[in-house]
């Protein structure tokens, strides 16, 4: 056999190695779920929840953190993936006031004056080698 084959041979089966860590690797729906919740509860407590009135703060931060299942099913219902099979790529977008609303109590809410300007968010992230690289975030207003 000639060293080129040799070659060729070595390389074929390095490319389709790779191919096959990288599709066992890819994360699944449920894994972006969590990295997502964590990355929200972040954004509302550092953004939306400073924001509230002093009042309503203490209460906020403790609604975001006490709610990862309402959060879930927020980010659930909110994220398209694509699923490229050796990687997936998931867009979010995420209007805080709602996912706010839903979290404080049925007596409490934010009123219009209170939420107007509060940007709507929007996140690319790509899941790969059971990791998430967020490479794409935004405010939409």
């Amino acid at each position: 056999m000639s060293s080129l084959k040799i070659i060729a041979a070595v390389c074929g089966v390095g490319i389709v190695g790779g191919a096959i860590a990288l599709l066992v690797t890819n994360p699944n729906q449920e894994a972006y779920e969590a990295y997502a919740v964590t990355q929200l509860q972040s954004q509302l407590t550092d953004g939306v929840c400073e924001d509230v009135p002093a009042l309503l703060e203490g209460m906020c931060s403790s609604a975001v953190e006490n709610n990862d299942q309402l959060l879930g099913r927020i980010i659930e219902s909110s994220t398209t993936r694509r699923n490229y099979y050796v990687l997936s790529i998931y867009e979010t977008d995420i209007d805080p006031v709602s996912t706010l609303t839903q979290l404080l109590p049925g007596n409490l809410s934010l009123s219009v004056g209170e939420t107007q300007g509060v940007p709507s968010y929007h996140a690319e992230t790509v899941g790969i080698l059971g990791r998430f690289i967020t490479y794409k975030t935004g405010q939409e207003n």
